[in-house]
């Protein structure tokens, strides 16, 4: 069967949507939902659902292909099998290469939630490079109902023969979130029968951070053999390791091995971590046998974990009694806690560096040491603490530390504790506490043993008539600051003493377990992923005794590390050349948005699109001449002229006759002045000529020449004429614009062997500006940059969002590409007018708002609004279920637009309006489910460009930013609330969202530019009172709440968030309607708008405490809808 896009969709009574079940020999796109039985690789660009009933064989790049950002995998039950060069069983992105030495293809953010109780997935690769279970950039991995802590989901991933091979049961170029409880198997394994060759093999595996919110209670292993190099990673995070490992973990290979790794820790474990060598035998399944019966293998597997890191990293790290880690325990130079239960067994060497303090929590007595060494001492840093916990022990003899270093122990200092008292205690001495409990420390053969006497049934410790529980005082708040989140509350009440806290927190409302021990009252979560969190604390005193959980809670992390300019560069198809291309989308980005708060939206004729590329379904062909912006690159005269022509041809469309006289007359877009293609200006076909480390005014006061020769005619010119600054200062004059003559420059990069820095990128970056990357004979646009990773964010005239190491390669047209120089484009703003301050609803840019109608033909037009009678302007036409929602402003020109939204399809769109106050151009903008509302507009990030404000069927609110095509949740509401309201509440130019709960009672949530809500309580309406919009009717530059009861109107007068103080608008006449809020005489002050019963139309003008004035326009029929709602 040939390649096919399924389309055909059944439904069933449950409405998921179900492809036909066949057999394919080509890749799908798929929409929706997979039962079957494949042998293809599936490929989709939305949320899939894999039903328990499914089997897909696949061969590279992956079983299922996941091809667009921030997809969804629902996965009920089946088997997702790959194999091949470079796969994996689940793929988001275009290629599972995913080593830290290349970079092929690349990778996005994705979700996987198991829901059923069996699922399997395999990549197998049987010579050379990558197989996983997962591979993503950041990666959510989500265990829920029957698939949580379900032993019936596995993973593998193994690799054969070749050269440097790779496996990993889930990858993530990022950050890795686990969230449930896993119970099943990841096995990740290589063998390469002996072939001379490297292996890394890792169980899970995230470069930067890997948090498990609940707990693996499963089997994850990493298995190396036969190579003759290796290395295993049971877990491995490049950045923080987080999380509750109670289940086994396995690290076995060759050459070294690390059971849970991270730069930074924040550890527990309860389960079993094993690091070992490896031999041509090894196997998962055999180590996992052994270890389930360590005694009969003790001597086998300790000879195997010798020397290996079974934890590795420094930071926070608890070993739980019933805990068992064959292999060291390293903790890095830095800060770290090491916190082991008596009960746990450590077959290893515990070595640290830094400020390290050990501490052991003594509880259940065993006939085994805690701690068994090799090595003559624990720790290589003098600065070691050494603590003791008596509160849950019970008298008896604790072995804590044998073998040669519990010799190294004599003479050292432990602080031991016991409910509210603490001693130091030497090795070799004893204390007897005032409850009559002794502890005395010893080395008796070669152990470190604790002997303590006076306590009784252990468990509680302490007081053993405490049986009162701490007391919480109130609730637990967070705050949070880019990826980073600090939870806090307030000390709990306790009749003996509160000992400490214990916090927990995960993506699911459904917390469990004790989480994390604290003994502030607060706690730094770091290098979170995004999501949203629920998190709770509980108290517990010496006795055990613990406190109701507090409710839970909830924080938002939305953070990205990179910094971009403060809108979207348009996308341009290329036309003719990458430097005219970049160029124009430069220029673009400024006619749309504004040059650093200056109007200069004639810089390009017409309505500049935010994507011209590719419409007519192929962006490399160059035929993008019916958009505004590929004309604006590239004419059909400019082709005509200067593209595939001879030199001779060119020549009266560069020159004026015989003269050296630039044919400006001639020229119409922006290649023309570039001298794109032009070979009288030193350009052959799609190319730009510059000169590097140059001003334009060091071009333009060059005192050589350049001759160019083709037969018999030759022309000597000004270098001027050859470099792109020059031509694009003419382009910019005949707009009625200036250059910097010395900030507009061509500078080379400093590993070019120039003076340019990623310092200086960034600060172009910062003020605003759009500069053009030039790499090896190509040029591209520069919009962004991630400070973590030094790399330059990019459109590369075919792809947006691009990225490139700063001093590295592009890989472009087949091969990497040196990174070489960076033009500068600075404005002269001498002169130049600001961009004005939009007034809602005001569509010509005289700062009053205007009246949009539309009659029941679906004619639309404006009333432009004047001292005397309005002024009529055309719109254009509604057709079918299309429908004004009301005026925003899709770009930042001053004037508004006109959004609009079609009921049936659930699209919205935007008329682009002019200066004159007529549609320019139509924008798309969005398409919705039919189970999400669109309540109204609002600009809820800051950037100038309204945005959407969404309500979900399920309580879900959020908005939708329509510069950047981005969802961002705010909260969830019940029925029983009404969002009554969209304003900026607290002037700092970011709207927020007034609520209104049933009871009478209202507030808001203050929208903060990282998507977050915060509330502010604004007040309780009195009786027959009801929240009719927002508006500014007090000219502070802040909203105000509008208040109806009746025909009388009133405002809270709102400053920071919150009520300040009452003023009584007044009162309209009897049958008027209010139909908008806006400023209608231009005083600064909003006004209202209304409609009588006879079809008048006019203004309540604001003109102080209870005096309101009327203003009338004019009358319309019944036929015409005139409302622009002033409730959304």
């Amino acid at each position: 069967m040939g390649s096919q896009i399924l389309q055909e969709v059944e439904f069933r009574e449950d409405s998921e949507r179900v492809l036909q079940t066949v057999a394919l020999q080509e890749p799908v796109s798929l929409r929706g939902r997979i039962d079957g039985n494949y042998n293809t690789t599936q490929k989709s660009t939305t949320d899939v659902t894999v039903g328990s009933g499914t089997t897909v064989n696949a061969s590279s790049p992956g079983a299922l292909q996941l091809l667009a950002d921030r997809l969804t995998v629902t996965i009920e039950g089946g088997s997702l099998n790959s194999s091949g060069i470079r796969n994996a069983a689940i793929l988001f992105g275009d290629d599972a290469y995913w080593t830290d030495f290349y970079n092929y293809g690349s990778h996005y953010d994705g979700t996987v939630t198991f829901t059923g109780a069996n699922a399997s997935l395999s990549s197998t690769v049987s010579n050379c490079i990558n197989a996983a279970g997962i591979v993503g950039k950041n990666l959510t991995v989500n265990f829920s109902g029957a698939a949580s802590g379900s032993g019936g989901i596995t993973f593998k991933a193994s690799n054969g023969t070749g050269r440097g091979n790779f496996a990993s049961g889930i990858t993530a170029d990022e950050n890795l979130t686990v969230n449930g409880i896993f119970g099943g198997r990841i096995d990740s394994s290589l063998n390469l029968a002996g072939i001379a060759s490297f292996a890394t093999v890792y169980g899970l595996q995230a470069k930067k951070n890997l948090t498990v919110t609940e707990e693996i209670k499963g089997v994850i292993s990493a298995v190396a053999s036969n190579a003759s190099s290796s290395t295993a990673y049971g877990v491995y995070a490049g950045g923080t390791l987080s999380g509750h490992f109670g289940g086994t973990v396995i690290a076995s290979a060759q050459n070294n091995a690390y059971g849970l790794y991270g730069s930074s820790l924040d550890i527990k474990v309860s389960g079993t971590v094993f690091a070992g060598k490896s031999d041509s035998a090894t196997t998962a399944a055999s180590l996992t046998e052994k270890l389930n019966n360590f005694n009969a293998n003790k001597n086998e597997l300790l000879q195997l974990s010798a020397g290996q890191n079974a934890i590795y990293g420094k930071g926070s790290v608890t070993v739980s009694s019933g805990a068992l880690i064959a292999g060291n325990i390293n903790l890095t130079s830095g800060s770290s806690n090491l916190t082991i239960s008596s009960g746990a067994r450590i077959y290893g060497n515990v070595t640290g560096y830094g400020n390290v303090a050990l501490k052991f929590n003594i509880g259940t007595l065993l006939d085994t040491p805690v701690i068994s060494t090799t090595a003559a001492g624990i720790f290589g840093s003098s600065s070691t603490a050494y603590a003791l916990s008596l509160n849950n022990a019970q008298s008896g003899t604790y072995l804590l530390v044998s073998g040669a270093a519990a010799d190294s122990l004599g003479g050292k200092i432990f602080t031991v504790t016991l409910q509210n008292q603490s001693a130091n205690l030497a090795v070799g001495s004893s204390y007897q506490f005032t409850n009559g409990v002794s502890a005395a420390l010893s080395i008796v053969n070669n152990t470190l043993q604790l002997v303590v006497s006076g306590k009784e049934g252990g468990g509680g410790g302490g007081d053993d008539d405490d049986t009162t529980s701490p007391v919480l005082n109130g609730l637990p708040g967070a705050n949070t600051s880019r990826n980073n989140v600090i939870v806090s509350w307030n000390p709990a009440s306790d009749d003996t003493g509160v000992a400490g806290y214990y916090f927990r927190y995960g993506t699911s409302s459904a917390l469990s377990g004790n989480g994390i021990t604290v003994s502030d009252t607060g706690y730094l979560l770091e290098n979170m992923s995004n999501g949203t969190y629920y998190y709770q604390i509980c108290a517990f005193d010496a006795a055990g005794n613990m406190s109701d959980w507090s409710a839970a809670q909830t924080f938002t992390v939305d953070y990205d590390p990179r910094s971009k300019v403060a809108y979207d560069v348009p996308e341009a198809e290329y036309m003719y050349g990458c430097l005219a291309t970049a160029v124009g989308m430069m220029l673009g980005y400024y006619d749309r948005y504004g040059y650093m708060g200056y109007d200069v939206s004639n810089v390009i004729n017409g309505t500049v699109e935010k994507n011209s590329r590719g419409l007519d379904g192929n962006k490399y062909n160059m035929n993008a001449f019916d958009t505004v912006m590929g004309s604006a690159i590239a004419s059909r005269e400019h082709v005509s002229h200067f593209y595939e022509t001879t030199p001779e041809a060119e020549l009266p469309y560069t020159y004026v006759g015989d003269s050296i006289t630039l044919n400006t007359a001639e020229w119409n877009c922006i290649a023309d002045y570039l001298g794109t293609n032009q070979y009288w200006r030193y350009n052959g076909d799609l190319s730009t000529s510059f000169y590097p480390d140059s001003t334009l005014a060091s071009i333009k006061d060059a005192n050589w020449e350049e001759t160019i020769t083709s037969g018999s005619t030759s022309k000597t010119i000004p270098p001027k004429y050859i470099d792109v600054k020059y031509g694009l200062e003419l382009y910019l004059e005949q707009a009625g614009y200036q250059l910097d003559q010395v900030k507009t420059a061509s500078h080379t990069t400093d590993n070019a062997g120039g003076t340019f820095t990623f310092e200086d990128y960034k600060a172009e970056i910062d003020a605003g500006r759009v500069v053009i990357i030039g790499i090896t004979e190509h040029a591209m646009v520069g919009y962004g940059y991630d400070d973590a990773t030094r790399e330059i964010i990019l459109d590369d005239t075919y792809d947006h969002d691009c990225r490139m190491k700063w001093g590295g390669t592009y890989y472009y047209s087949g091969e990497e590409r040196q990174l070489e120089d960076i033009m500068t484009v600075v404005f002269d703003t001498t002169g130049l007018s600001q961009a004005a301050v939009p007034v809602n609803h005001d569509l010509n840019g005289d700062s009053r708002s205007d009246i949009l109608m539309a009659n029941s033909s679906g004619y639309a037009g404006t009333w432009f609004v004047q001292d005397d009678a309005p002024v009529w302007g055309n719109l254009s036409t509604l057709s079918g279920s299309w429908e004004i929602l009301g005026t925003g402003n899709a770009t930042v020109d001053g004037f508004s637009d006109v959004y609009l939204y079609d009921s049936a399809g659930h699209n919205v769109g935007a008329w682009v309006v002019g200066a004159d106050g007529q549609v320019q151009g139509w924008e798309g903008i969005a398409n919705f489910d039919s189970a999400t509302q669109v309540l109204g507009l609002g600009d809820f990030n800051g950037d100038g460009i309204s945005d959407l404000l969404l309500r979900n069927l399920n309580g879900a609110v959020g908005g939708y930013y329509t510069d950047g095509y981005e969802w961002t949740f705010f909260q969830s509401l019940g029925n029983e609330w009404n969002i009554a309201g969209i304003g900026d509440l607290n002037g700092d130019g970011i709207d927020d969202i007034v609520l209104q709960h049933e009871a009478g009672f209202s507030g808001t949530w203050l929208v903060k530019e990282n998507g977050t809500v915060s509330w502010a309580n604004l007040d309780t309406l009195d009786n027959g009172f009801k929240i009719a919009g927002t508006g500014d009717f007090n000219g502070d530059g802040v909203d105000d709440v509008l208040l109806q009861k009746g025909n009388y109107y009133g405002a809270w007068i709102v400053k920071d968030g919150s009520v300040s103080s009452w003023m009584g608008l007044g009162t309209a006449e009897d049958g008027n309607v209010l139909e908008q809020i806006g400023d209608f005489n231009g005083d600064g002050v909003d006004d209202l708008r209304v409609r009588t019963a006879a079809g008048d139309l006019g203004a309540l003008c604001v003109m102080g405490t209870d005096k309101l004035e009327w203003n009338y326009y004019g009358s319309v029929g019944s036929e015409w809808k005139t409302s622009l709602a002033a409730t959304v």
